[in-house]
Order: structure tokens, then C-alpha cells, then sequence
């Protein structure tokens, strides 16, 4: 019984130490605090993005890693929106 509540215990320890901190509720001296302790692509990088459905902007943040990744991704979807070849036809 008491190897099993160690277990649980130490499960729950090991979960807490692995998760991130909430980096949107984080103000930027704290994210440059954090900054300092990780590697460059684990920096993370917060911006004010605006949406079509809002006026409010609201602040995404992410690790440089994750950044990078968006714009790869995205350019990669505008290479693929188009053939290149005409779809009219004239007789």
C-alpha cells in the first residue's frame, strides 16, 4: 500500500515539474526571465495578433520552435493553392 501511494505521489511531483507556465498571463520581463533560462529555440516569443472577428487583439505566445514551424507551414499552403494551370477553356 505504501509503494503505491509513493507512486502516486511521485507521478504527481513528476507531472507538475513537466508542464510550461502560462506564458500569456506571463508580462514580458518575466518571459525575458525565462528566456535566459532555456535554449534558443525554446525562447518563447509573444505577439499581438488582431482577428477578422474582433478588434481586440489578443496575445499569442510561443517558442521560437513553434513560430518557426507557423511560417513553414503556411508557406507550404501557398504553394500548394494553385496549379498554375488554367481552368478556362475557349473554343
Amino acid at each position: 500500500m505504501k509503494n503505491i501511494l509513493f507512486s502516486v505521489l511521485a507521478l504527481t511531483f513528476v507531472a507538475c515539474g513537466s508542464s510550461l507556465p502560462n506564458f500569456v498571463s506571463m508580462n514580458n520581463i518575466e518571459i525575458a526571465a525565462y528566456n535566459r533560462t532555456v535554449s534558443t529555440w525554446d525562447q518563447v516569443i509573444c505577439r499581438e495578433e488582431s482577428h477578422i472577428r474582433s478588434r481586440i487583439p489578443r496575445r499569442r505566445c510561443q517558442t521560437r520552435m513553434a513560430w518557426q514551424q507557423d511560417i513553414i507551414s503556411a508557406v507550404g499552403q501557398v504553394g500548394t493553392a494553385g496549379s498554375g494551370q488554367d481552368q478556362i477553356i475557349v473554343n
